[in-house]
Formats: structure tokens, C-alpha cells, sequence
């Protein structure tokens, strides 16, 4: 109430020139001062609340901290891009500050770090036994061998497998068991025994590595000349830790590999499998014969000939049997109509009364067949026609 008994009058609603702009408390009294956001802290509010500002809101031209280590780190290979990536692409979104490319490019360069990264990771475990203890090698490794000191069958613990393309002097054919001699018996390794010692050893080594060999080379003449088989022995304290197993190799005596010298079963087609296969046997007892030696006892001599006759007539059956490529059917017929012809010869042989008359008949029933008929035959189905010629 005023000094004359009258009544105050209401304050007057502010006009419009004296509105109070939007986002701002109308009563200062009652800010609230740690919630309060001022107008011009974001130039966004600064367009969307003061009145008589137009034009679209201005761009934020800062620069992403995050996007500029993402990119360093991404770089670098460092995982901290990853994270910091993702961080400044949530701060660009949010904030609309300029980065974005810099931050998925280093996201993208990361990820080709991780990428190298597990192909990495992928050679190094099918590789990382490569340098292991013999008994870990695997069929077909190719590796320098150091020739072992005098009358030592042992090696040394650890090497290197290479590439068989590149210069070597051995290549890996198998493990032999040395645990057990009948080929019928086949002990399984955790029946391993005593250590039987290295003339045991040694003994079997001879039986199980030629015939590791012939499957692994199924043709002889493909390889180098001066390649033979070597081997080496547990020594006792790797007995248990080698399961019993001999290394058999196939080593240079004229210098070094620079192929692999592998020729099995899984590297030929199935008609050289066959003709392969159909010679074999013959060949292999013809070997043994010369061998043997003339100064063998003559009932040995006679029962390995013996098995040349009977090798020499399955030779010639399978031979015949057919049909064989259009290529290789004309000198394959040539070469049957041979072995028929050498077959007294071959017969003959059997008969023989001492070594001296049967090598003479040996040799006689070699001569007859005409070496060039077998090499159209091997031209035809393209495998080796000289020593050391790889498969064609």
C-alpha cells in the first residue's frame, strides 16, 4: 500500500523488445549456475537461441585430436589405434570437428597390420618345428646335412629345412621303425622296448630305408647321379623321445639338390603309375642278382635267379594288358613283342650250373632287348629318358 492508502500497481508484462532471448533464466536470482549453458560457449546454440541470427550454424573447424594419433598409431601398427579410432569417431560425431578421414584411415591401416600380423602368425606355426629335432621332420623336407664325424651313425640335434628349391644335399624320406625288425609285426611305438643299440640299429636301418626309398622314387633313373640313401640313428637318450624312429635320407654325392627329388604314387599320372610299377619288380631282382656277386654261394645265386624269371613273366603280362594311350601303344606293343622274344633267354637262366654261367646268360637276356624301345615307351608317357631327368 503506497503513502496515500492506494494500492501498488502490477508490474507491467515485459513487450516484446524486452523479452527475455530463449535459453537464458529470466530471473538471476534463480540461475542455477553450475547447469547454466551460455549462449555463445557453442556457436550451434549460439544459432538456435539468440534471436535474429541467420544462415546455417557454423562448422566446426578444430581439428580431432583422436583421429590425428589414430592415424599414427593405425600407422605404426600400434593396437592403441584401434581405440583411438573408435574415440574419434564418437568425438567427430558428437562434435563435428574434421578428422573423420584421418581416423578411418588409420582404423584402415591397422587392420593391414593385423591382417600381415596373422599371416604371419599362420607361417610361423607351419614353420616354427622346422627347426626341431630330427625325429619331427616330415616326408619331402629338403636340408643341408653336415657329414657326421667317423663311424658316428648320429646327427646333430636341430637344422634348417629350406626350400627343396633352393641348393640342399639332403632330402627327407621317412622314419623307419627301429623298434622292431618283421615288417609283419608292426609294434606300435609305445611298445618300444630297451634301446636294442646301434648295430641293431644299424641292421635295420638297411631293411626298412631301401624300402621306404622305392615308394618314395618309383623311378630310379630320375635321379641325380651319386644319390643314395643315408640314415641316422636315435642314440639312446632320444630313444623314447623319437618313438623308436630311424631318419632315412636321400643325399647327393655329386654336389647338391636344387629340386625335389620326390616321385611317388601322388606325383604321377596313373599311366606312368603303371608302367612304373610294371617294371619295377624285374629290375629290382635283376639288381639283387648282380649284387649277390659271382663269388656268392650258387644255391643263393639260383634262387635269386630264380625270382628274375618269375619277375621278368610278370613284367610282361602287365605289359600286355591294355589298352594304353594312343601315344604310347605303338612302342609298347614293340617292347612286349621283345620281353616275348628274351623269354628262352630268361628261362634259360634258371638253368644255369655255376655264378660264372649265369651272369653270362644274365647278360645275354639284357642285351637282347633294344634299350631304345623302352626309352620311346618312357618318352610317350613323359617320364625320365636319362639319369637325373625330373619328371617331364
Amino acid at each position: 500500500m503506497t503513502a496515500d492508502g492506494t494500492d501498488p500497481a502490477p508490474p507491467e508484462a515485459p513487450g516484446p523488445e524486452q523479452a527475455v532471448p530463449a535459453g537464458r533464466p529470466s530471473d538471476r536470482s534463480t540461475i542455477d549456475w553450475d547447469t547454466w549453458e551460455h549462449p555463445f560457449d557453442d556457436p550451434d546454440l549460439v544459432h538456435r537461441r539468440l534471436p535474429g541470427l541467420t544462415g546455417p550454424a557454423p562448422q566446426n573447424t578444430r581439428l580431432s585430436g583422436f583421429a590425428v594419433l589414430a592415424f599414427v598409431f593405425g600407422l605404426l601398427g600400434g593396437l592403441l589405434g584401434l581405440v583411438f579410432g573408435i574415440i574419434a569417431l564418437r568425438d567427430i560425431g558428437r562434435t563435428g570437428r574434421r578428422g573423420k578421414g584421418l581416423a578411418i584411415a588409420g582404423l584402415s591401416l591397422l587392420g593391414v597390420w593385423m591382417i600381415v600380423a596373422a599371416v604371419g602368425l599362420v607361417v610361423f606355426l607351419q614353420t616354427a618345428d622346422r627347426v626341431n629335432a630330427i625325429h619331427d621332420l616330415r616326408s619331402g623336407d629338403c636340408l643341408n646335412l653336415d657329414e657326421p664325424g667317423p663311424g658316428t651313425p648320429f646327427i646333430s640335434d636341430s637344422f634348417t629345412v629350406i626350400e627343396c628349391t633352393q641348393p640342399h644335399n639332403a632330402e627327407f624320406v621317412g622314419q623307419a621303425p627301429g623298434h622292431y625288425d618283421d615288417p609283419m609285426e608292426k609294434h606300435p611305438p609305445e611298445f618300444l622296448g630297451a634301446y636294442p643299440g646301434a648295430d641293431t640299429l644299424t641292421r635295420r636301418a638297411e631293411t626298412w630305408c631301401p624300402t621306404l626309398g622305392r615308394d618314395y622314387v618309383l623311378d630310379p633313373l630320375s635321379l641325380p647321379a651319386g644319390t643314395h640313401l643315408r640314415w641316422f640313428l636315435p642314440r639312446e637318450s632320444e630313444w623314447t623321445q623319437s618313438r623308436g624312429s630311424i631318419a632315412c635320407f636321400l643325399a647327393g654325392g655329386n654336389g647338391t639338390f636344387d629340386r625335389p627329388l620326390k616321385m611317388n604314387a601322388a606325383t604321377v599320372d596313373a599311366e606312368q603309375l603303371r608302367f612304373l610299377l610294371a617294371i619295377r619288380e624285374a629290375r629290382e631282382e635283376i639288381e639283387r642278382v648282380r649284387a649277390l656277386g659271382r663269388t656268392a654261394p650258387m644255391t643263393e645265386l639260383g634262387d635269386a635267379a630264380t625270382r628274375v624269371v618269375m619277375e621278368q613273366s610278370e613284367r610282361r603280362q602287365r605289359l600286355r594288358l591294355g589298352p594304353w594311350p594312343a601315344p604310347v601303344q605303338p612302342a609298347m606293343d614293340r617292347l612286349v613283342l621283345e620281353a616275348e622274344a628274351a623269354e628262352p633267354l630268361w628261362r634259360d637262366l634258371g638253368n644255369a650250373a655255376s655264378p660264372d654261367a649265369l651272369f653270362e646268360r644274365l647278360t645275354r637276356a639284357e642285351q637282347h632287348a633294344n634299350p631304345e624301345t623302352e626309352l620311346a615307351v618312357r618318352r610317350a608317357l613323359g617320364l625320365p629318358t636319362a639319369q637325373g631327368e625330373p619328371l617331364g
